[in-house]
This record gives C-alpha cells, structure tokens and sequence, in this order.
C-alpha cells in the first residue's frame, strides 16, 4: 500500500484467476473525492487505518483487513467471501439467486447506465 497526499495505491503481487504472464500486477487506486466526504474511499481507508493501528501491531500484520473479534487476526479467504454475502441479505437481497459476484455485475451495469466509456470499464473491471 502506498499512501499519497491524494490517492492511496495496492498493488497486488499474487496470482489472481485472471493473471496471465507478463502482464503487471492488479494495481487498485483510490483517490480522494473531497466534493462528497462520506463517499470518499481514500478517506475510509485512512480513517480505518487510524482506529485499526493498535490492532494491526498487536496482530504483527500489514493486512489490510482484520476480524472484529479478539485476538485480531487477518481475515481468511472465507470470510472475506461470506461478508459480500451477508450485505446483500440483510437487505432482503435473495443470496441464492445473487451472489457477492453480482456486485460487479450490477456496478459494470450502472457505469455504463452513468456514460463511463466501455473500454475504461474494461480495463477497471479487469
């Protein structure tokens, strides 16, 4: 993770189900967007690095994201998995029909809605 005055960057060195050879590794970038605060990912970063500090040094972790519950540790695969899942059925969202997936379905979907070029929604979605 790499922390700028006006955006914070991964960079994601595993290999992913769509890494190809040669090709860099996934870059995730998050830039501030000072016209709305409470949408603003760079900022929800910063602040969630703020109160998991302690968390993340007592952990010995540089993982981004950490359980709630004690002792700290940094999630599994799995729950990161589940998580997307139990957001769409607090809501009444039938999860048997739609999974965490359907997120970047229904995100791809309203960008193009919005105007966003096909080919920059491309090269985000990867």
């Amino acid at each position: 993770m790499t922390i700028q005055l006006n955006k914070i960057t991964f960079v994601v060195p595993a290999l992913l189900k769509t890494s190809r050879p040669n090709k860099d590794p996934l870059q995730l970038t998050f830039c501030r967007f000072p016209e709305t605060a409470s949408l603003c990912s760079y900022l929800t970063l910063q602040e969630c690095l703020r109160l998991t500090k302690s968390s993340r040094i007592a952990a010995n972790t540089t993982k981004l994201f950490l359980s709630f519950i004690k002792p700290y540790r940094p999630l599994s695969t799995d729950t990161c998995s589940r998580w997307p899942k139990t957001v769409l059925s607090n809501p009444g969202v039938n999860v048997s029909i739609f999974k965490g997936h359907s997120y970047r379905g229904a995100a791809t979907s309203k960008a193009v809605l919005q105007g966003i070029a096909v080919d920059l929604i491309l090269k985000t979605a990867d």
